[in-house]
């Protein structure tokens, strides 16, 4: 360990970062590819975004996430910051030891809860871009295969306008090098993600196949580390029900099936993501909250946000869009949603918000019906359901 000469009990932190080279250290944990003379740029192995970033600023070394850790960085707290370690931890590791982790950390540097709050939207050149993909996604020929890709997905285009969802035949591969003008593209999903009170904060990719084993990437300056996407759109009540999944199409998917019976969704986008807590209290305000991920204890992580929450997995592999597109994803959420009824008046008014959502385009899929004549019957209720077009409705269409 490094100590200052002035006091032998005093670290010398500047030494220490002095001593380490960042870029090594870095890449144990990602592949860096070189971005600029003195700028190496990979995959975040924190956030798993694509904007990590190694350079020499002034003949020192400094990282900077930006997304999750938009702060140039020195070796310790690099340490720190990925570990999660305190602050001796990280200095006995640089120094040849190994992490002891005495106890939980977070980096003063990093965003905290108020800051997120407050943030700014992305600028006016990017709502622009969105706003034209947008276009070219609903009308434009061009836009002809995001249409069909999305069909393919089972999602509607009345849930991809609802969503903001646009179309970009030209996105920068990620994990390619050179500049944006010069590096491999292909076309992709563009899905806006946007704050409590409205502001456009990031957009993300979505390709139709893998591209170096990624189908994700965003557009420069995105901030997804604490917000949540549909989080605009919330509408809290104790009438409502609110589904927290992970991912933007499973969102979609779940808010077209079950979005006109009182369910509100949200997804935290990636597996590690979480509810920000200044979010807590809306949360509070619904009836109702089922946490859907794709395991348990992911699950449960979310649920425990949640007093009451429900936590579910999915079943044998299948998220909320394959269980749309085999047409039972409706009849999940409402077994779901039966499963936090507590007696015979709470069953009766999840049987009416199912009724009610049938009497309105696009109606209910296979399972929910199936589930509305199990239930009706369970409670001794009447119910006539139709199907019109491959979707059931419980009122006669003009």
């Amino acid at each position: 360990m490094i100590l200052s000469p002035n006091a032998t009990n005093r670290v010398d932190a500047k030494a220490i970062n002095g001593s380490v080279d960042l870029f090594n250290l870095a890449s144990n944990y990602t592949k860096l590819r070189r971005n600029a003379h003195h700028d190496w740029q990979g995959d975040c192995p924190k956030c798993g975004s694509d904007f990590f970033h190694v350079y020499q600023l002034k003949g020192e070394w400094r990282f900077r996430c930006y997304e999750c850790h938009d702060k140039p960085t020195d070796a310790i707290g690099f340490a720190m910051w990925l570990q999660g370690c305190d602050f001796m931890s990280a200095v006995a590791y640089l120094s040849g030891g190994s992490f002891i982790h005495t106890h939980s950390h977070t980096p003063s540097r990093a965003p905290s809860e108020k800051a997120d709050a407050k943030r700014e939207g992305l600028p006016t050149w990017a709502a622009a871009k969105l706003a034209a993909a947008q276009d070219i996604l609903i009308s434009d020929p061009a836009g002809q295969p995001g249409r069909d890709y999305l069909a393919e997905r089972g999602l509607l285009p009345a849930t991809w306008q609802a969503m903001g969802m646009g179309f970009d035949s030209a996105v920068a591969i990620p994990g390619t090098e050179g500049k944006w003008q010069d590096r491999p593209k292909a076309p992709a999903i563009a899905i806006p993600w946007y704050s409590e009170d409205s502001k456009l904060v990031g957009v993300r990719y979505r390709f139709f196949t893998e591209h170096n084993g990624r189908k994700l990437t965003a557009m420069q300056g995105s901030k997804f580390t604490g917000n949540l996407f549909g989080a605009h759109a919330m509408y809290p009540s104790k009438l409502m029900t609110l589904v927290i999944c992970e991912g933007e199409l499973n969102a979609a998917s779940i808010a077209q099936v079950a979005g006109n019976t009182r369910v509100d969704v949200l997804s935290i986008g990636s597996e590690g993501g979480t509810i920000p807590d200044r979010m807590n209290g809306q949360m509070a305000l619904y009836g109702a909250v089922v946490a859907w991920l794709d395991k348990p204890e992911q699950a449960s992580r979310i649920a425990s946000k949640v007093p009451g929450a429900l936590a579910r997995k999915s079943v044998g592999g299948k998220d909320a869009n394959d269980c749309l597109k085999a047409g039972n994803l409706g009849g999940m959420i409402a077994a779901a949603r039966l499963g936090l009824c507590t007696n015979d008046a709470d069953r009766l008014a999840l049987l009416w918000d199912l009724y009610d959502g049938g009497m309105v385009s696009p109606g209910l899929d296979n399972g929910t019906a199936a589930f509305v004549k199990r239930l009706a019957a369970d409670l001794g209720q009447s119910v006539t359901l139709q199907n019109i077009g491959g979707a059931w409705f419980t009122g006669v269409q003009s």
